[in-house]
């Protein structure tokens, strides 16, 4: 019995280490916005077989994707480049929350160009809105799985499961949760009565940056467009409900 108990304990670290390898290479993907196999085997310190086993398995899942193709001197070969789609990284922020904080701005830089709130740092800090930005999105990662189905149904995408939404899809969920424009669905006297005023301060001054800046305020009015259109289309079919029920 106690051989077994041992035995039983050594596969348990086993499989803890193949966890840890894989962890440890999201968080390479998390930290850095694309690497080779190489990159990864010296980021968790493993070797290259151990390395692109991972990195198969990732790309397998649907985790991380294959960018590139690089060729490389000498004889030609090609470097293979690999990026972690958008959802699973989010996914992965919120896993290990920790390092998420500890390591956000770091995170941002890598993934600058994966979202228009993390494009817009900078101008958000410049704004005085930086801490209340990182905390928007530390707090909607805690709610990321029902608040990217709630931001891509007002957006209107139909989403079949994680491996089908796109990382232009994901991204324009991200801004909306994060910029707070969900909040624009409800009339701002309503508003101002269910949050607290700390909220509605940093509120409006979010939502005044935001009509400051060209691109931050075109998504606003793109979304706020397709969000009315949308509860126009609901409320002539509820009219033509009316008329067949009289």
């Amino acid at each position: 019995m106690h051989v077994d108990g041992v035995e039983m304990q050594k596969e348990s670290i086993k499989i803890n280490k193949k966890m840890l390898s894989t962890h440890n290479c999201l968080k390479f993907f998390a930290l850095n916005k694309e690497g080779t196999v190489e990159d990864v085997a010296a980021f968790i310190k493993k070797d290259y077989t151990t390395a692109l086993r991972i990195v198969r398995k990732l790309r397998d899942l649907g985790v991380i994707k294959l960018e590139r193709l690089e060729r490389t001197r000498g004889r030609g070969k090609e470097k293979r480049i690999y990026r972690i789609m958008l959802d699973w990284l989010f996914h992965f922020m919120l896993a290990d929350l920790e390092n998420t904080t500890s390591k956000f701005e770091e995170i941002v830089e890598a993934h600058r160009d994966a979202t228009l709130t993390f494009r817009k740092w900078e101008y958000f800090k410049e704004k005085g809105l930086g801490k209340v930005m990182k905390n928007r999105v530390l707090n909607g990662l805690r709610n990321w799985g029902l608040n990217k189905v709630v931001a891509l149904n007002v957006l209107g995408v139909e989403q079949k499961n994680a491996r089908t939404v796109s990382d232009e899809t994901v991204a324009k969920a991200v801004d909306f949760d994060a910029l707070g424009i969900v909040f624009m669905t409800k009339s701002p006297e309503h508003l101002k009565q269910i949050i607290k005023e700390q909220d509605w301060i940093e509120l409006m001054t979010l939502f005044k940056a935001i009509d400051e800046d060209y691109e931050l305020r075109r998504f606003k009015e793109e979304v706020l467009f397709q969000f009315e259109r949308d509860r126009q289309e609901e409320l002539k079919a509820l009219s033509r409900w009316k008329i067949l029920e009289d």
